[in-house]
């Protein structure tokens, strides 16, 4: 496919790829080398109107090295249509709680400081 032309989303636009979503792809960094993964996440409106991203994982492996290198995150969104492409990337630091037992699972809160929309199209 093509994509000549993109635009900014509106912002019901890309509160409608929030609500819709139910995977992302998580890029994190450690100073050295980057590393994405896609992510079941679930998007909630705060009563600010902001946005909470949450996300579980287990509480070893690669992506939890990364985040005691460096808690930020970059979270990626996308929705296809007939058109084109709706992507949504938001920036934000990652808190977590980790379960009382080994091999559980951590729930981590991403609360964005940065979120942008873009539509990619013919």
């Amino acid at each position: 496919m093509d994509f000549g032309s993109w635009r900014e989303l509106e912002a019901w636009e890309t509160d409608r790829l929030l609500q819709q979503a139910t995977f992302c792809r998580v890029a994190f960094a450690d100073g050295v080398q980057p590393y994405l993964l896609p992510m079941a996440c679930r998007a909630e409106k705060t009563p600010g109107g902001g946005w909470l991203f949450r996300l579980t994982s287990r509480r070893y492996g690669m992506k939890m090295q990364y985040l005691e290198a460096n808690r930020r995150v970059a979270l990626e969104f996308e929705r296809q249509t007939p058109e084109g492409v709706e992507s949504v990337v938001a920036f934000g630091l990652v808190r977590f709680h980790l379960p009382p037992a080994e091999g559980g699972k951590a729930e981590w809160k991403v609360e964005p400081f940065q979120i942008s929309g873009r539509y990619y199209g013919k």
